[in-house]
C-alpha cells in the first residue's frame, strides 16, 4: 500500500490516534506533511538499527562464549588434577597448551564485553546497567567452578582465569624450577657423601638442606623423591659409625654398636620400604628429570630401591650375628671378686668366692655357701649366702660379708630371723635378692618354719661398716624374686611371686612389685597374675620392665594369651611399671616354638636382650644354661617393642 496525500485524506481517521492533532475547527484532523515526515524518521531509525545492533550484538555473543570455553577448560583441569600441586609437578607442554587457551579465552571474554559496553552506551536500555567485577581465585578447586553462566544481569561475576594462570606459571617457572634443581644436586650430592663414607667412616656427612625437604613435601605429600633423600640422608648415619675402632675385647661397646646398628636398619629398612611402596607411574611422572638424570629412568629408580631391600635385610643379618656373639661373650652380668684362694678368712669363718647353690636337706654344720659375689667399682665387695652355723643352731641362716677394697675382710654378720618372734631359731634363713647401694648393701631374707609352713619377708639394709640403717618385717609373704634401688628415687623395688623359690608354672599367680623409701616407707605396691615365671626385673629411665615366661597371660586391655599349656609350651612376656606404679605395657611376645627365656642382658634402654633356649617349661626345670652354644635373643627396648629376633 502506498501512502500518499490521498490516502491520508481518505483515511483520516485512521492516522488521528497516531498524531492527536486537529483542524482549525477544532475537529481531528491529520496533515499529510506529519505522516511523511513519521515515515522517514522511522525508515532513517530502522537504517541506524541495522548498521549498529549486529555488532553490538557479535561482541556480547563472543564475550559469552569465550568464558563458556574458559570455564569449561578450567572446569576440566579441576577434574583432572586434584590439587594445585599436581598442577605444579605434572606441567608440561599439553598443560601448558590448555592454560594458554584457558588465559586467551578469558581474555578475550573481558575484550569484547568491554567493547560491547563501548558500542551499547549511545544506546542505553532503560533500567538495565550492566557492569562485570573480576573476582580473584585464591583456593584452587573451590573458586573458579561454575554450573550455569548468566551475562543477563547487571551484576556480572568473572572468575579471573588469567591472573590464575599467570600466578600458576610464575610459581613453576620460579619455586618449582628452583626446588628441582636442588632435588637434583642434593641427591648427588648424598650419593658422593655415601660412597665416601663406605671408603672412610670418618668423612664429613653431606649436610641436606631442611628447606629443600620442607618445600618438596609442600609441593607433595607422600613424596616419592622425598623418600629416597630422606633415606640416603639416613644411610649416612649407619656408614658413619666406624665399627674397626670398636675395641674388639670390649664385649659390651660391640654389643652397643650392633644394638645401635640395629636400630639405624630397621629405620631404614622403614624408609626404603616406604620409597617401595611410593613408586608407581603417577608419582614418577612428577619427577621426569630428576628420575632420568639421576637413575636412568624409572627401571633405574625401581632396582636402585629393590637393589637397597636387599643390602638393608642382609646387613640387619650381619648386625643380628654381631649382637649375639656379642651377647654370648656378657654372660655374667655383675663383676666378682676373686683372690689365688678363691676364698676369704673371716675370724672362725671360711668364705667361698665361687658361688654354689647347695641341696639344703644335705648341707653340712658350718660350710659355707656364697651365693652372691658382688663387686663394686672402688674395689670393695660384698659376699652373701647360707650355712648352718653348729650342732646347736640346726636351722639355716643368711650370712653377708664386706671385703675392703685392698682386698681384705673387713666384717661379717648372721642374720637368722624368727617367724615367731617369741621363739629363737624357729625358721630357716633363705637369702633373697641382694642389691649394692653407695652407703651399703640391701637384701631379704625369706625365713620359713622349720615346722609347719608359716613364712616371713624380712628387708634389710647395711651400711659398708656392717651396721643396719633399716630392718623391716614385709606384710607379703610371698617368695622375694628381684631387689633394685633407684639412686634417681632413693629407693627400693622389690619383686615377689609364688611360695616356693621354685615358680610354679602350672597356676596362675600374681606378681607383686613395690616401692619403699630408705626408712622402710612403702611407696606403690601392684599385683599383676600370670601362669608363668619372672626372670628379670631391669631399671630403665622411667620405670622398670619385667620379663619372664608365660603359658596364659592377659594384655592390659584384658586380651587373653596361651600357649600350648598341654605340652607346657612357653613364651617371653615383657611388662613395664612406671617409677611411680603405673602399668604402663604387658607385651606377650609371639614366638615360632616354645622358647624359655632364662636370663636378660641390658646393654642400654634401647637394646635389652632377652635370652633364651629352644626348651619348655617343663624340660627347662632342671636344666642349666650357659651362652657357649646355641641360644636366642629378642631385643627390646625400655618401651618393650620388639625390636630384632634371632629366631
Amino acid at each position: 500500500m502506498v501512502i500518499d496525500q490521498r490516502e491520508v485524506e481518505k483515511n483520516n481517521e485512521f492516522y488521528y490516534p497516531f498524531f492527536q492533532t486537529l483542524d482549525a475547527k477544532g475537529r481531528p484532523f491529520v496533515e499529510y506533511s506529519l505522516v511523511a515526515q513519521k515515515i522517514q524518521t522511522s525508515y532513517d531509525s530502522l537504517e541506524l538499527f541495522i548498521s549498529k545492533i549486529p555488532p553490538i550484538y557479535s561482541s556480547f555473543t563472543r564475550s559469552v562464549n569465550h568464558y563458556d570455553k574458559a570455564v569449561k577448560i578450567f572446569s576440566e583441569i579441576s577434574s583432572e588434577y586434584t590439587s594445585i600441586e599436581d598442577i605444579y609437578l605434572l606441567y608440561d607442554q599439553k598443560l601448558d597448551a590448555r592454560l594458554s587457551a584457558l588465559k586467551n579465552n578469558y581474555d578475550s571474554t573481558i575484550i569484547n564485553f568491554n567493547d560491547y559496553q563501548r558500542q551499547i552506551k549511545p544506546y542505553p536500555i532503560k533500567n538495565y546497567y550492566q557492569h562485570y567485577t573480576v573476582i580473584p581465585i585464591r583456593t584452587y578447586r573451590l573458586d573458579g567452578l561454575l554450573t550455569n553462566i548468566n551475562f543477563l544481569t547487571n551484576q556480572i561475576n568473572l572468575w579471573d582465569y588469567s591472573s590464575w594462570v599467570d600466578q600458576v606459571r610464575s610459581v613453576i617457572s620460579k619455586d618449582v624450577a628452583d626446588l628441582r634443581s636442588k632435588i637434583i644436586l642434593s641427591d648427588q650430592k648424598l650419593t658422593e657423601s655415601l660412597n665416601n663414607l663406605r671408603q672412610n667412616p670418618d668423612s664429613p656427612p653431606y649436610q641436606f638442606d631442611k628447606k629443600v625437604a620442607f618445600n618438596l613435601n609442600h609441593f607433595e605429600r607422600q613424596s616419592l623423591v622425598l623418600s629416597i633423600l630422606q633415606y640416603k640422608m639416613f644411610m649416612q648415619s649407619i656408614l658413619a659409625i666406624n665399627r674397626k675402632q670398636t675395641d674388639s675385647v670390649n664385649y659390651m661397646r660391640q654389643a652397643e654398636v650392633a644394638s645401635s646398628l640395629i636400630h639405624l636398619n630397621r629405620k631404614a629398612d622403614t624408609l626404603i620400604q616406604e620409597a617401595g611402596s611410593r613408586y608407581n607411574d603417577y608419582r614418577v611422572s612428577k619427577h621426569k628429570e630428576f628420575i632420568a638424570s639421576n637413575f636412568n629412568g624409572p627401571k633405574g629408580l625401581e632396582s636402585y630401591i629393590n637393589a637397597e631391600k636387599k643390602e638393608i635385610g642382609s646387613s640387619y643379618q650381619t648386625y643380628s650375628n654381631e649382637l649375639h656373639q656379642s651377647l654370648s661373650k656378657l654372660d655374667k652380668q655383675f663383676e666378682q671378686f676373686t683372690n689365688k684362694e678363691m676364698s676369704v678368712r673371716i675370724g672362725r669363718l671360711t668364705i667361698p668366692l665361687t658361688v654354689q647353690s647347695p641341696e639344703v636337706e644335705a648341707m653340712d654344720n658350718g660350710t659355707l655357701f656364697t651365693l652372691v659375689n658382688r663387686k663394686n667399682s672402688d674395689g670393695s665387695a660384698y659376699l652373701a649366702g647360707i650355712y648352718k652355723p653348729d650342732k646347736k643352731i640346726k636351722n639355716i641362716v643368711t650370712y653377708v660379708a664386706r671385703i675392703n677394697p685392698d682386698g681384705k675382710p673387713a666384717w661379717v654378720k648372721d642374720f637368722n630371723v624368727s617367724v615367731d618372734t617369741t621363739v629363737v631359731s624357729d625358721a630357716n634363713n633363705y637369702l633373697g635378692p641382694l642389691v649394692l647401694t653407695q652407703e651399703g648393701c640391701a637384701f631379704l631374707v625369706h625365713a620359713v618354719k622349720t615346722t609347719g609352713e608359716d613364712r616371713l619377708n624380712s628387708f634389710i639394709y647395711l651400711d659398708e661398716k656392717g651396721d643396719q640403717k633399716l630392718s623391716v618385717r614385709l606384710k607379703d609373704k610371698t617368695y622375694p624374686r628381684k631387689l633394685l634401688y633407684s639412686e634417681k628415687n632413693n629407693s627400693f623395688i622389690m619383686l615377689l611371686k609364688g611360695k616356693e623359690e621354685i615358680q610354679n608354672n602350672a597356676e596362675p599367680e600374681s606378681i607383686s612389685i613395690g616401692s619403699a623409701n630408705v626408712l622402710g616407707d612403702v611407696l606403690w605396691r601392684k599385683d599383676y597374675s600370670i601362669t608363668g615365671n619372672v626372670v628379670d626385673l631391669i631399671p630403665v629411665i622411667d620405670g622398670y620392665l619385667i620379663a619372664g615366661n608365660y603359658s596364659v597371660i592377659k594384655d592390659l586391655a584384658g586380651k587373653e594369651y596361651r600357649t600350648k599349656i598341654s605340652s607346657q609350651e612357653c613364651s617371653p612376656f615383657v611388662m613395664k611399671i612406671s617409677e611411680h606404679g603405673e602399668w604402663v605395657e604387658v607385651n606377650p611376645i609371639s614366638t615360632p616354638s616354645s622358647i624359655y627365656i632364662d636370663r636378660v642382658i641390658k646393654v642400654n634402654d634401647n637394646s635389652i636382650n632377652l635370652i633364651g633356649f629352644q626348651e619348655t617349661f617343663s624340660t627347662a626345670r632342671d636344666k642349666t644354661f650357659d651362652m657357649s652354644g646355641k641360644f636366642f635373643y629378642i631385643m627390646t627396648m625400655l618401651n618393650t617393642q620388639v625390636i630384632s629376633t634371632n629366631y
